[in-house]
């Protein structure tokens, strides 16, 4: 699966006319919708998790969705321990994280 997807991100031509925070000078400009996912975990940049989130999951939510979703991905705890961006799932502080299963069952709503 991972390797149809950095097949596919290898074939995307990215038109950077279209991302999110250019905006054209000329003729009329619209702005799309723009949703923000917060993407949350623990792990240091230097992980292979996180790598594959920046460089493979990111690039292909935000161009198969047109530039219409943007993915922030935060590391190292930014956002709180794991269990506190676990809980900001029901919250809503929080759309994605990765956390530990046994974590996961603990607030399951």
């Amino acid at each position: 699966m991972l390797r149809q997807v950095v097949d596919d991100l290898e074939d995307f031509d990215i038109d950077e006319s279209k991302q999110v925070g250019q905006v054209a000078v000329s003729g009329e400009t619209e702005i799309p919708d723009l949703t923000v996912i917060k993407f949350a975990h623990d792990l240091p940049e230097s992980h292979p998790q996180h790598i594959a989130l920046t460089q493979v999951f990111v690039p292909y939510v935000e161009k198969a969705s047109d530039w219409s979703i943007r993915v922030e991905v935060y590391s190292d705890g930014e956002l709180g321990s794991e269990e506190e961006f676990i809980q900001g799932l029901s919250k809503g502080t929080v759309e994605m994280c990765l956390g530990r299963q046994s974590l996961m069952e603990v607030y399951p709503n």
